[in-house]
């Protein structure tokens, strides 16, 4: 099976990325999965940082500027999906909260905050709209 992993909305050392989860996921995988294949999808700046030399992981790489929020909703809508067309990816795991509407495989997202809980206050009003709708889409369409 040929699974993708998205670290594109990881930013490096900066708090609210999630970095620590996908991280030790990723690391938990290596070290437990030799079996099935495994594309993470990485930024420049995120090269060789989740898995290093593990012979059933590669990277698809990103420019960093994919994480400004408009390309970043640009990339993860319209490139990511052709991405995994091309690769032939049997399921994507979006660990950051929202993922792909629309994918040429079974989509699972992991949910890492609760829009009615008081941090959703923390949350400037531009990215709040984004998840309060991107979440609700997103989650409405994964398989898991």
């Amino acid at each position: 099976m040929r699974i993708a992993i998205s670290t594109l909305h990881i930013r490096r050392g900066k708090t609210g990325s999630h970095e620590p989860y996908l991280r030790s996921l990723v690391q938990a995988l290596a070290q437990a999965d030799r079996t099935n294949e495994y594309l993470l999808l990485v930024t420049e700046a995120n090269r060789g940082y989740f898995c290093r030399r593990q012979e059933n992981f590669r990277e698809v790489v990103f420019p960093d500027f994919v994480q400004w929020l408009p390309l970043h909703i640009l990339c993860e809508q319209a490139v990511v999906p052709l991405v995994l067309m091309r690769h032939r990816v049997d399921v994507v795991h979006c660990p950051g909260n929202v993922g792909l509407v629309v994918a040429p495989c079974k989509k699972v997202v992991t949910l890492h905050i609760d829009l009615n809980r008081p941090q959703a206050a923390s949350i400037n009003w531009l990215k709040l709209a984004y998840y309060t709708v991107m979440m609700k889409l997103t989650t409405a369409r994964a398989d898991r």
